[in-house]
């Protein structure tokens, strides 16, 4: 994950954002991609807050910084703060919450931005069963509003058999590391069979593309051992 957000330089490959390889951006569109594209939302939730500043402040930060009207930044906190069930604690310190209302007040200042690629990293790992489905939910809207790119990892079965996401998703598990099974690859081995051609390109077949609706949800793919995922 920290590889996608930027954070690390693979020793060898490449991330591509736009059809440009993540590895060559310079320190100035690092920052701006960070800031305008990504919405990052780490495991341990502390290592991006202000620690001396409420929870207000620390959701509306990066709104700020992009220079939106007052106005609009309040309604934007009241909306998102009211969704996650945090709006009574938007003047706290956010020193003083807990583990699951820190979680959801990152989270908070992560959807607030509307980015275009959003990776989570277990959103849901400090939260209790109820404030997990509606955490969940509001990803879901999210999603559904805005078309976004979501990467979400979890250990939480749950969250995956009663996914909000319905068919818009595709599950990998991982095991020790390595991938043990993937919806993507199943769904592909039971429709048609696809391509990869001697140039690089990869012919999707227009089945796959209209019956899944992957044309709304953009995918995630690698060539390992000889078999594509």
């Amino acid at each position: 994950l920290h590889l996608m957000c930027g954070f690390l330089k693979p020793s060898s490959g490449n991330i591509f954002i736009d059809d440009r390889p993540l590895s060559e951006f310079r320190d100035d569109e690092l920052a701006s991609f960070r800031l305008n594209t990504l919405g990052w939302l780490p495991q341990d939730p502390s290592t991006v807050i202000f620690p001396n500043k409420n929870v207000k402040f620390n959701i509306s930060f990066s709104l700020k910084l992009k220079g939106e009207p007052a106005n609009q930044i309040n309604k934007k906190v009241k909306e998102i703060s009211k969704s996650l069930g945090i709006y009574n604690i938007l003047h706290y310190n956010i020193n003083s919450l807990s583990g699951g209302e820190l979680q959801r007040a990152v989270l908070a200042s992560t959807l607030i931005k509307n980015s275009r690629l959003l990776i989570l990293d277990e959103p849901t790992g400090e939260l209790d069963l109820q404030n997990s489905r509606l955490t969940m939910e509001v990803i879901s809207d999210f999603q559904d509003n805005t078309g976004a790119t979501i990467i979400l990892t979890t250990h939480d079965q749950a969250i995956i058999e009663k996914s909000l996401f319905k068919n818009n998703f595709h599950v990998v598990n991982l095991r020790s590391g390595s991938i043990v099974s993937s919806s993507l690859k199943d769904l592909m081995e039971k429709s048609m069979k696809c391509i990869l051609t001697t140039d690089g390109f990869l012919n999707l077949p227009e089945k796959i593309l209209i019956n899944q609706q992957i044309e709304k949800t953009p995918v995630f793919l690698c060539y390992h051992n000889n078999a594509l995922w």
